[in-house]
């Protein structure tokens, strides 16, 4: 089956697609290194031929090789290699001024000021956006994505959850998980907030949340919601939250910005809040 992949930035997919008699097709696509998805397509030669050029026009090439296309390509120049994670520079003292007073923009930018000193890409990500040059503020975070999100960035991509999957026991097969996690970033540019919805008993939603807060860009994460039950239905190996694994994961990441957490599961709700 000729196999396609698109590894650039936090992408790292791979799509597939073979004759399976006649004209249809069997199509399969995921996150490299997962099992992915298959569907079954009918389609016309033409047709054919015009899903594999989009998915050269978006950057996939033909894995081990040449590139597969009717139409001319051009080669594309070697990306330069991101900037590798570093342990996020640390100044409690002015860490501590700013959670006095989490909003002032003038606490922020000399908070900025330092990190620029210790070469940390944060401080030059703050200083844009409280400048208002967000262009550039979103262009410096695209180019540092390593070096921001560290093992989190997988999150950016916003299939992650759904290509994963686990085993309830009321089903032979193996299910997608039903998670939401969603970020928000204030207006320094690193993320303020995190919101889920669902939970998995395998750990992987848990895992993700520590990835975040320790990332160099959720260090100063103020809040976070958990809503355990994604609609009707909970997700895990047995069916049920481990919401357990998710507060364990706050703790043990140690936010010390964070001054609020609610937890919700069928109409109830706890919560906490620092003041």
């Amino acid at each position: 089956m000729p196999r396609y992949e698109l590894v650039e930035g936090t992408s790292s997919k791979f799509w597939e697609i073979e004759q399976a008699r006649g004209d249809s097709y069997t199509v399969r696509w995921g996150r490299i290194g997962s099992a992915g998805q298959t569907q079954l397509k009918k389609l016309s030669a033409a047709q054919h031929q015009k899903l594999v050029d989009e998915k050269l026009r978006k950057g996939y090439s033909l894995a081990g090789g040449a590139t597969k296309s009717k139409g001319k390509s051009k080669a594309k120049p070697a990306a330069a290699a991101p900037a590798k994670a570093k342990p996020a520079a640390s100044n409690p003292g002015l860490e501590a001024t700013l959670y006095e007073a989490i909003d002032d923009a003038e606490r922020w930018l000399v908070y900025a000021d330092w990190l620029q000193q210790q070469g940390d890409v944060r401080g030059e990500l703050i200083t844009l956006n409280l400048r208002k040059k967000k262009p550039a503020a979103k262009k410096l975070a695209a180019a540092n994505v390593d070096a921001l999100w560290g093992d989190a960035k997988r999150l950016l991509d916003e299939d992650y959850f759904s290509q994963l999957t686990y085993k309830p026991t009321w089903s032979k097969q193996p299910l997608p998980l039903e998670v939401s996690f969603m970020h928000t970033l204030g207006k320094e540019g690193l993320v303020e907030s995190i919101t889920i919805t669902g939970l998995d008993e395998d750990g992987h939603v848990a895992k993700a949340l520590h990835d975040l807060l320790t990332a160099p860009i959720g260090r100063f994460v103020r809040s976070i919601n958990i809503e355990a039950a994604n609609g009707e239905s909970y997700t895990g190996a047995s069916g049920q939250p481990n919401a357990g694994a998710a507060i364990a994961a706050i703790a043990r990441a140690k936010p010390t910005a964070l001054r609020s957490v609610s937890l919700g599961s069928s109409g109830y709700q706890l919560s906490w809040t620092y003041t």
